[in-house]
């Protein structure tokens, strides 16, 4: 699969919303309930999405020029005269792009981004499903957390990596 990665448009708010949902539907069942998974996606609509994702630097993954998304990430910064980690907030690849190196060059595109405004770590709350994913690429488990959605118990892990210097610093 050709992977063409770019800025994400307001014009993809309702697809990526549905990347999410069939990402957590597709992919997320070997490692949570049903109940689980159903609360993790809840009943979000494409403005509550909009609004959670105001202030972040999202890019999506989309198969070739033109053809549907497969995948996305979203980053927040810290205000580089401030210092601080950078926060993977969330990425997702829909099951048909699953091992296909969209989570990979999406991971590569957030750590270049933190790394050029000079962030030191990288943090993220992955999912049971995602957990080995990013051991593979450098990132520590600091803790399990349990975190609620709609009156159901969910667990991912809090974890973090170093950015290290810019290549040729």
């Amino acid at each position: 699969m050709t992977v063409l990665i770019r800025p994400y448009a307001a014009t993809d708010a309702a697809e990526t919303l549905e990347v999410f949902e069939r990402s957590v539907r597709g992919l997320a069942g070997d490692a949570y309930t049903d109940e689980q998974v159903e609360a993790w996606v809840g009943s979000r609509t494409v403005a509550v999405w909009v609004a959670a994702r105001a202030g972040q630097r999202i890019v999506v993954a989309s198969a070739g020029e033109g053809g549907p998304l497969v995948g996305l990430v979203a980053l927040e910064l810290p205000d580089p005269a401030a210092g601080g980690d950078a926060l993977l907030d969330l990425m997702f690849v829909v099951p048909e792009a699953s091992r296909q190196g969209v989570a990979s060059a999406l991971l590569e595109w957030a750590i270049e981004e933190a790394r050029a405004i000079g962030a030191p770590r990288m943090s993220t709350f992955a999912s049971r499903t995602a957990l080995p994913f990013f051991e593979a690429r450098g990132f520590v488990v600091d803790g399990e957390r349990t975190v609620w959605r709609g009156g159901v118990e969910l667990q991912n892990y809090a974890m973090s990596r170093s950015l290290g210097a810019l290549p040729g610093a």
